[in-house]
């Protein structure tokens, strides 16, 4: 009896521990700080570029510029539908003439004091945006990304969260990636090859999930009863499928650093169809 009273408490503490905060707890701190303007700082891209001594190494370096500039642009949106006011590119000129900083800026906007921004731009929190790795491979994208919100008055960390982003696509007979319909009016829209706007949409998707979970501002009529939702963790694998639906999968902080850390195969980059059909028609 005693045993299985042990094995009961050992359960519930399991089931205890992987419950979801609610938002009122896991958010305390934007609860009694109530931010409003929020300065989006330049991305931060850690990814892995390489050297371009091909052709084919700088077009696979501007598609991962070309994404991480879509997803600055993109932030300020969930933040808007949430309330807050986004101090997005181009106002942000003013806070960061370049648009990109050096390792050294980003060390300090995560770990010194940001009273400045508080004082001269009527900032409440900055928000660093980091990508961290990218991951391709046939049909599949992979991204691995950092959200951290900082508070201009306290230097508290209001939000941070840590996302292995995926995206998958269905394949012919052939191995290759199928676009799907909204992914080709995207490139239409924009312009683009079908593997830069595969990046653009998981990254942009992954900003939704993350941003859109932050507490409604205190403006808002919901704002009281948001409080007792469930937060979402602070770290997960988010997975845009190829019904253009999120899965939200358990991901952990060993499980993050580890894979950044990963070893990238040194492989050939893959070859687009109608390059390898023109390849074949050549020999």
């Amino acid at each position: 009896m005693k045993n299985r009273i042990f094995l009961l408490a050992v359960v519930l503490l399991a089931l205890a521990a992987c419950k979801s905060e609610q938002k009122i707890a896991y958010y305390a701190d934007i609860y009694e700080e109530k931010p409003t303007t929020i300065y989006l700082v330049p991305i931060e891209d850690l990814s892995y570029h390489p050297v371009e001594r091909t052709q084919t190494q700088k077009e696979y370096n501007q598609e991962l510029d070309v994404a991480a500039h879509y997803l600055y642009t993109k932030l300020s949106d969930p933040l808007t539908q949430r309330g807050y006011y986004a101090v997005g590119p181009v106002a942000s000129e003013l806070m960061a003439p370049q648009t990109k900083l050096d390792s050294a800026a980003y060390a300090a906007l995560r770990n010194k004091a940001l009273t400045r921004y508080e004082r001269e731009y009527g900032v409440d929190a900055i928000l660093i945006t980091t990508i961290h790795r990218w991951h391709q491979k046939n049909n599949e994208w992979c991204a691995y990304l950092e959200f951290h919100l900082r508070s201009t008055k306290t230097g508290k960390d209001l939000m941070h969260h840590y996302v292995k982003a995926q995206k998958f696509l269905p394949q012919n007979h052939k191995g290759f990636p199928i676009p799907l319909r909204q992914d080709r009016e995207m490139e239409k829209a924009m312009g683009l090859d079908s593997s830069t706007v595969q990046r653009c949409i998981l990254l942009e998707k992954a900003a939704e999930y993350v941003l859109m979970d932050l507490p409604i501002h205190f403006s808002r009529p919901q704002y009281d009863d948001e409080k007792y939702f469930t937060a979402e963790p602070n770290f997960s694998c988010f997975i845009w499928n190829e019904e253009w639906h999120s899965e939200i999968e358990k991901f952990t902080l060993e499980e993050f650093e580890h894979e950044i850390h990963v070893p990238t195969p040194k492989e050939p980059m893959p070859l687009e169809e109608d390059e390898e059909n023109n390849q074949t028609n050549t020999q």
